[in-house]
């Protein structure tokens, strides 16, 4: 069984583009970071996070003092706590993004009012998070 670290994120606003809602996520999400990342003028120093809000796929980038903010949509991703696992070299692991949000959201303590959030730690490491109560 995979251990899940518990930690309190903070509320993270970010300019984001989304998926076609109509679409599988799988399919939505290659899409959805294409449009953002054509919107920015370089990705260093950039943090990245996606968003499952219901069926749809959001990729975000943090909006942080000193960088350019692209034209996109705004929004906050909710804070509190979340359940977070890790996967490595997560391009070579794509099934296993989806095996994990599947598993972390059958968690007893699993908060189904906020969205699952992952983060894109390094070009190789992500980490997939659930809201827990």
């Amino acid at each position: 069984m995979t251990h899940d670290t518990i930690i309190d994120f903070l509320e993270t606003p970010v300019a984001y583009a989304a998926g076609d809602r109509e679409r599988p996520i799988h399919e939505q999400a290659p899409v959805a970071f294409r449009i953002l990342e054509a919107s920015l003028p370089t990705l260093r120093r950039r943090r990245f996070f996606a968003a499952l809000v219901g069926p749809e796929y959001r990729a975000c980038v943090a909006a942080e003092d000193g960088n350019a903010d692209p034209p996109l949509s705004r929004w906050v991703i909710p804070g509190g706590r979340y359940a977070r696992r890790k996967i490595r070299d997560y391009h070579t692991q794509v099934s296993a993004i989806g095996k994990n949000f599947a598993e972390m959201r059958c968690r007893t303590d699993y908060d189904p009012s906020r969205p699952c959030v992952e983060i894109y730690r390094s070009q190789h490491d992500m980490y997939v998070m659930v809201p827990v109560l």
